[in-house]
């Protein structure tokens, strides 16, 4: 993921989201390979076509290595055509569809009617369905990037020399697999992250909630702000507490601000600092939402300032008004084919 100005994805650490209650929608997932648009609509894929099994989340790459369609050492093309995903699951009613992360050009259609698109990999998407009984159909249409953006009439200002196409600055995708050189060409296409199936809201309170954090200083004080996103019916008020590192806590109240937002803020005096651990403590505030008399656990903060000097033309960080050096870092993947980093995983391969 990239951003114009590093100072500004600098600020968004120790600001985290979390989403609460979820419910993966598992089952015999399949996938079929066809031509780039050649089919419009889930009614048009053949019965009798070459179905494989899919896991998800995973990528096209890792289902092809599990069907033993892969090589390694020359990693066929996956952005030349189109891969439909289907799953065949139980329910009725009410339901929300959340999907955290497709790979890249993708469409989404249950029981025929198309209920999504999107162009973002790193983006979730949660939308509001009807089930239609026992036997509902989801297709998921991950569709050919080449093509797409060869579609894409957009000059390319600064063609940068690194990725392959240029063009790939038109979508949010990973770089990985465009950077001759520096990793193989496997290329990230499906549903890389976690598909939910959420439970109408009314049924338990903290499922489709979703809370977004930010903090900043005010002189020696510290403002936390809260946002909780519901999905469904929101209630008028509720209430947030901060949790410090000392046990000490601090109440506050949340209002409706929209239809579906409940927001508030708190102030706490005299908060202790984050600082990276080679300077102090990386000091972190708790906190928990309130809503009739159930508890949302939404994450954790930190207070820092961040800046940047360039005295004498240099360029260096100051958190909280100490000169630090920062050493740079280069983010890959121990799995290239499946993307699957778990955090169990990761830690056995650093």
């Amino acid at each position: 993921m990239t951003a114009r100005d590093p100072m500004l994805a600098l600020q968004r650490l120790l600001q985290p989201g979390v989403a609460v209650g979820p419910s993966r929608l598992e089952g015999d997932w399949t996938f079929l390979e066809t031509f780039a648009n050649a089919v419009a609509h889930p009614d048009e894929l053949s019965e009798s076509g070459n179905w494989l099994p899919a896991q998800v989340p995973g990528t096209v790459a890792g289902a092809l290595r599990a069907a033993n369609r892969w090589d390694d050492t020359a990693p066929p093309p996956l952005h030349r055509h189109d891969y439909w995903y289907r799953l065949q699951f139980s329910g009725s009613g009410g339901r929300l569809l959340r999907f955290n992360g497709l790979a890249t050009i993708a469409e989404v259609w249950l029981n025929g009617v198309q209920v999504l698109t999107t162009r973002h990999m790193f983006v979730a998407h949660q939308v509001e369905v009807q089930l239609e009984g026992p036997d509902n159909v989801l297709h998921i249409c991950f569709r050919a990037l080449h093509p797409w953006l060869r579609g894409q009439r957009s000059p390319v200002r600064w063609k940068p020399r690194m990725i392959v196409p240029p063009t790939l600055r038109a979508v949010r995708t990973t770089l990985l697999g465009h950077m001759p050189g520096w990793c193989p060409p496997v290329h990230a296409v499906g549903p890389w992250r976690d598909i939910e199936l959420l439970d109408p809201v009314g049924t338990e309170p903290t499922r489709g909630v979703r809370a977004e954090l930010s903090s900043r200083l005010d002189g020696k004080d510290g403002i936390v702000s809260l946002r909780l996103h519901i999905a469904g019916l929101t209630p008028a008020h509720g209430a947030f507490a901060v949790t410090g590192p000392d046990h000490a806590i601090w109440h506050g109240e949340l209002q409706r601000v929209a239809p579906n937002m409940l927001a508030g803020e708190v102030r706490v005096p005299a908060v202790q600092r984050w600082w990276p651990h080679t300077h102090g403590e990386p000091a972190l505030y708790g906190i928990e939402a309130s809503l009739g008399g159930n508890v949302v656990s939404c994450g954790n903060v930190g207070f820092r300032t961040i800046a940047a000097d360039r005295d004498g033309g240099a360029f260096a960080l100051r958190i909280n008004g100490e000169r630090v050096f920062c050493r740079g870092a280069c983010v890959s993947t121990h799995d290239l084919p499946g993307l699957a980093d778990t955090d169990e995983a990761v830690a056995r391969w650093l």
